[in-house]
Protein backbone atom coordinates (compact mmCIF):
# COMPACT_ATOMS: atom_id res chain seq x y z
CA UNK A 1 0.00 0.00 0.00
CA UNK A 2 1.25 3.28 -0.37
CA UNK A 3 0.45 6.57 0.72
CA UNK A 4 1.40 10.20 -0.22
CA UNK A 5 1.82 13.51 2.38
CA UNK A 6 0.71 16.53 1.11
CA UNK A 7 1.51 20.01 2.38
CA UNK A 8 -1.66 22.39 2.03
CA UNK A 9 -0.71 23.66 -1.68
CA UNK A 10 -1.06 20.20 -2.61
CA UNK A 11 2.78 19.84 -2.67
CA UNK A 12 4.24 16.36 -1.96
CA UNK A 13 5.99 16.29 1.13
CA UNK A 14 6.24 12.67 2.15
CA UNK A 15 5.59 9.07 0.54
CA UNK A 16 5.49 5.90 2.31
CA UNK A 17 5.24 2.38 1.27
CA UNK A 18 4.33 -0.95 3.02
CA UNK A 19 4.19 -3.99 1.78
CA UNK A 20 0.76 -6.01 2.10
CA UNK A 21 -0.83 -8.19 -0.20
CA UNK A 22 -3.77 -9.81 2.10
CA UNK A 23 -7.00 -8.38 2.94
CA UNK A 24 -10.05 -6.78 1.44
CA UNK A 25 -10.55 -3.53 0.26
CA UNK A 26 -11.70 -2.59 3.76
CA UNK A 27 -8.60 -4.28 5.65
CA UNK A 28 -6.10 -2.58 2.90
CA UNK A 29 -8.05 0.76 4.00
CA UNK A 30 -7.64 0.62 6.97
CA UNK A 31 -4.24 -0.47 7.22
CA UNK A 32 -3.78 2.28 5.14
CA UNK A 33 -5.23 5.06 7.14
CA UNK A 34 -3.40 3.40 10.46
CA UNK A 35 0.15 3.93 8.11
CA UNK A 36 -1.20 7.48 7.24
CA UNK A 37 -1.90 8.32 10.89
CA UNK A 38 1.78 7.61 12.19
CA UNK A 39 3.63 9.02 9.22
CA UNK A 40 1.85 12.77 10.03
CA UNK A 41 2.33 11.92 14.06
CA UNK A 42 6.38 11.57 12.84
CA UNK A 43 5.64 14.52 11.04
CA UNK A 44 4.52 16.70 13.68
CA UNK A 45 1.70 17.70 11.50
CA UNK A 46 -1.16 18.54 13.66
CA UNK A 47 -4.24 18.69 10.87
CA UNK A 48 -4.77 16.47 8.33
CA UNK A 49 -7.06 14.91 5.95
CA UNK A 50 -6.86 11.79 5.05
CA UNK A 51 -8.51 10.81 1.71
CA UNK A 52 -9.54 7.07 0.34
CA UNK A 53 -11.29 5.01 -2.48
CA UNK A 54 -13.21 2.89 0.12
CA UNK A 55 -17.05 4.44 0.75
CA UNK A 56 -18.02 2.12 3.55
CA UNK A 57 -14.65 2.40 5.65
CA UNK A 58 -14.90 6.07 5.14
CA UNK A 59 -18.74 6.49 6.40
CA UNK A 60 -17.92 4.53 9.24
CA UNK A 61 -15.18 7.17 9.96
CA UNK A 62 -17.19 9.95 9.36
CA UNK A 63 -20.01 8.73 11.81
CA UNK A 64 -20.13 9.36 15.42
CA UNK A 65 -21.82 6.28 16.01
CA UNK A 66 -20.25 3.33 16.96
CA UNK A 67 -19.70 0.93 14.48
CA UNK A 68 -21.71 -2.42 14.36
CA UNK A 69 -19.77 -3.64 10.55
CA UNK A 70 -17.57 -6.81 10.84
CA UNK A 71 -14.57 -4.33 11.27
CA UNK A 72 -16.27 -1.80 13.74
CA UNK A 73 -13.11 -2.18 16.20
CA UNK A 74 -10.80 -1.16 13.25
CA UNK A 75 -12.81 1.87 12.96
CA UNK A 76 -12.37 2.66 16.48
CA UNK A 77 -9.10 2.36 16.04
CA UNK A 78 -8.64 4.67 13.67
CA UNK A 79 -10.61 7.23 15.50
CA UNK A 80 -8.52 6.93 18.55
CA UNK A 81 -5.50 7.68 16.87
CA UNK A 82 -7.20 10.74 14.54
CA UNK A 83 -8.26 11.93 18.43
CA UNK A 84 -4.71 12.66 19.02
CA UNK A 85 -4.23 15.46 16.49
CA UNK A 86 -5.59 18.48 16.77
CA UNK A 87 -7.81 17.91 13.79
CA UNK A 88 -8.55 14.99 11.31
CA UNK A 89 -10.97 15.19 8.29
CA UNK A 90 -11.30 11.73 6.26
CA UNK A 91 -12.41 12.11 2.93
CA UNK A 92 -13.93 9.64 0.59
CA UNK A 93 -12.29 10.25 -2.86
CA UNK A 94 -13.06 8.14 -6.49
CA UNK A 95 -10.16 6.13 -6.94
CA UNK A 96 -9.74 7.84 -10.02
CA UNK A 97 -8.24 10.61 -8.11
CA UNK A 98 -5.70 8.73 -6.38
CA UNK A 99 -3.91 7.35 -8.76
CA UNK A 100 -0.45 8.26 -7.57
CA UNK A 101 -1.20 6.26 -4.42
CA UNK A 102 -1.66 3.20 -6.14
CA UNK A 103 0.91 3.29 -8.76
CA UNK A 104 3.15 3.27 -5.38
CA UNK A 105 1.51 0.96 -3.95
CA UNK A 106 2.01 -1.62 -6.88
CA UNK A 107 5.70 -0.38 -7.29
CA UNK A 108 5.87 -1.19 -3.66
Amino acid sequence: MGIIIRDGEGETIGVAVKFQNYGDKVQLMTEAALLALSFAADLSLYDIMIEGDCADLFLALQNPEKCLAPFGTLVEDIQWRASHFRKVVFSFTNSLYNQVAHVIAKEA
